[in-house]
């Protein structure tokens, strides 16, 4: 968050560009601006930054210098140059502030000379650099040098600093904006910049165990792996540019709770920066240890995250002991894609707290769909629903999801006009069941159950539709086929269900599927998690701890007694179709999914689990169509370019479902 206005008009939004948006463009420009046709030579005016406190040593890659400082101290700092050229340049020192501020430090005309000439800062030879209590761990300040054969003038640099993070309340009053653009002769310049990065003082991680946060993070020593560590601190509210922003209030409204280690009130210290990593590759062989000795419930879970500088991104097995302490063991450190980021191997880590909602599962909902896309869902009055009803739609969840997200994704306020499903229904269902330490048998039996108490069953006089997502789907067959659905339900339409087996069901591929579908939903590309964030570190620390199947999982392999028996079961004589993802139709679009896929090495990772045959990452497109076509009616397959997170929110998936002679029991 660099700033924001409340509330909604055509002044907030003029606000938003002119005072916002530009002045951000304009930092971003003024710092990568270069002249692609100059013709001087660049190394004709050396440029370099000295630091004259011999109790620092600054770390240097090209023009970029990192120093570390402790609390309170500053550096002695002076700019150099020469002009080796054969005439005149005009010199001007421009200094970008993680506040956005563009303030124009020197500007004189300088003539040709061979001897080093000090460049004063507001008349000033010298000056200091420091860490603020409000800067946190880290600052970086950015100078750029501009050498022009032509005067250039001051006000058409300068720009004011921005207050970060605030939110602006505008007056009634009608604001003044002006046009930037100014007009100008072409003249001959050329620019040189030095990033000086500042960085508090730090342990490290070597032979020896690194503690941080009195206690609370210990890191075992390494073999081979070193790497300075820190914990950001600095006061609650303060924000610069050069942090990751507020990125973690999108993951606080999915239901995950940044973890502060500070003690101190109004003191963050939420996130590990390991700076100057060296022999990062080593960790493929001998992971490093990260212990949390923060005590956490049952149902609780950390998970650690890395901000690459457009992703969020999993990182390390986790797993908790008896106590609730955490363990966190890393194999390797995503490489950084932000462009303001140093030249230095660096990245921060953050813990993030989740919970496992403790709910009445195996409960069987009304569905009512609210004003402003809400929905609500009560245990009241179905049988009375049911009475009134001639066309139920009752929607089951899989594994990685539950109903309450699914209805919301079909809520018509969401999928537009032209794909209202539920408008074409009479009563809307959605069953949650318990969907990790329960067979799949006995779910199906929990499900026939509960639609028998409120009146759902043989001779009903209802039209019962199933839309179910990935192993919903199996609870549905389990419960046509091997139970009495075959007398009530109708048509069974299976959303990436893996009939014939899933990666899910071994455990040497749960972790890399669950790996990549947490990056999914840390990102925004997984709307089934948005209302159950814990389930995936819930199974993730569950096979990571016990190195077994959890039971709903055993029933996912191939091989499983319960996926033979099913697929050798009599035809029911009802009436499936079965929707199969193909994330492979995707490998050509552009956009902040693919780039994901491509950093995760996620196209090799899927033909490595399914021996490059297609799948949406979690099923195969084989196995989602594997049921025998010589049942009456005949199952119908459609292959369709999604993820296995995304049959509810892609519009693939939707141009297939609202079909109208596609899936005539859904609209008549």
């Amino acid at each position: 968050l660099i700033q924001g206005v409340k509330g909604v008009s055509g002044e907030s939004i003029r606000y938003l560009f002119d005072k916002i948006v530009k002045p951000v463009a304009a930092w971003q420009h003024g710092i990568e601006l270069e002249n692609r046709s100059n013709q001087a030579d660049k190394s004709r005016v050396p440029f370099e930054l000295e630091l004259l406190d011999a109790q620092f040593n600054g770390q240097q890659h090209g023009d970029e210098i990192r120093v570390s400082v402790g609390k309170d101290q500053r550096i002695k700092c002076r700019f150099r140059a020469k002009n080796l050229s054969t005439q005149k340049l005009h010199l001007i020192l421009v200094h970008f502030s993680d506040q956005m501020e563009i303030n124009v430090l020197y500007n004189n005309e300088i003539p040709p000379t061979d001897e080093w000439f000090t460049i004063t800062l507001n008349e000033q030879p010298e000056f200091k650099l420091g860490l603020k209590a409000s800067d946190g761990p880290r600052v970086v300040h950015r100078f750029k040098l501009f050498a022009s054969n032509e005067k250039v003038d001051d006000f058409l640099i300068h720009q004011d600093a921005m207050r970060i993070g605030e939110i602006v309340a505008l007056t009634t009053e009608r604001s003044l904006f002006l046009d930037e653009t100014h007009a100008t002769e072409p003249i001959d310049w050329f620019a040189k910049m030095i990033t000086v990065e500042l960085v508090s003082s730090s342990d490290s991680v070597s032979n020896s165990n690194a503690v941080l946060a009195s206690g609370q993070i210990k890191i075992n020593g390494h073999p081979s792996f070193k790497a300075n560590v820190s914990l950001s601190g600095g006061r609650s509210g303060a924000r610069n540019i050069s942090g990751d922003s507020d990125f973690y209030k999108g993951l606080e409204r999915q239901g995950y709770e940044l973890i502060n280690f500070s003690m101190a009130r109004g003191e963050l210290a939420s996130s590990l920066e390991f700076s100057d990593i060296q022999n990062g590759q080593s960790l493929k062989e001998t992971p490093l240890h990260v212990e949390l000795n923060i005590p956490l419930n049952k149902n609780e879970y950390i998970v650690p995250v890395v901000f690459d500088g457009e992703h969020l991104l999993p990182v390390g097995d986790t797993q908790k002991d008896s106590e609730g302490r955490t363990t966190i063991q890393i194999d390797h450190f995503p490489e950084s894609t932000n462009k303001q980021r140093s030249v230095f191997s660096a990245l921060k880590m953050y813990f993030f707290k989740t919970v496992l909602q403790e709910k009445n599962v195996n409960q069987l909902h009304r569905v009512d769909f609210l004003p402003k896309g809400r929905v609500g869902m009560s245990t009241e009055g179905i049988s009375g629903k049911v009475r009134n009803a001639k066309r139920v739609l009752l929607v089951l969840h899989g594994i990685l999801g539950d109903s309450r997200s699914i209805v919301e994704c079909l809520h018509p306020q969401r999928t537009g006009e032209e794909n209202q499903i539920v408008q074409n229904f009479d009563l809307v269902l959605a069953y949650d069941y318990e969907n990790l330490n329960t067979s799949i048998t006995d779910t199906a039996r929990l499900l026939e159950i509960h639609l028998l108490s409120v009146g759902i069953g043989a001779d009903d006089g209802n039209e019962l539709v199933i839309l179910a997502h990935s192993a919903g789907g199996l609870v549905a067959r389990a419960f046509i086929e091997n139970g009495n659905g075959k007398s009530c339900v109708d048509h069974l339409v299976m959303c990436g269900t893996p009939n014939a087996g899933s990666p899910l069901g071994k455990v040497a591929l749960v972790r890399k599927v669950i790996m990549f579908a947490s990056a999914l939903s840390l990102n925004g590309f997984n709307p089934l998690m948005a209302a159950c964030p814990g389930v995936l570190p819930a199974i993730l620390s569950a096979v990571v701890i016990s190195k077994e199947l959890t039971k709903t999982l055993e029933d996912l392999a191939s091989n499983s007694d319960f996926i033979r028996n099913l697929n050798s079961s009599p035809d029911p004589k009802v009436r499936y179709t079965m929707l199969a993802g193909d994330i492979g139709q995707l490998a050509n679009s552009e956009g902040l999914l693919n780039r994901l896929i491509r950093k995760l090495d996620g196209w090799n990772l899927f033909h490595y689990l399914f021996n490059g045959a297609p799948n949406d990452i979690v099923v195969s497109t084989a196995s989602a169509q594997d049921i025998s076509g010589t049942r009456t009616p005949a199952p119908e397959a459609v292959e369709i370019g999604c993820h296995h997170l995304d049959y509810f929110s892609s519009a693939n998936v939707f141009a297939e479902l609202f079909d109208k002679s596609r899936l005539p029991h859904i609209h008549g």
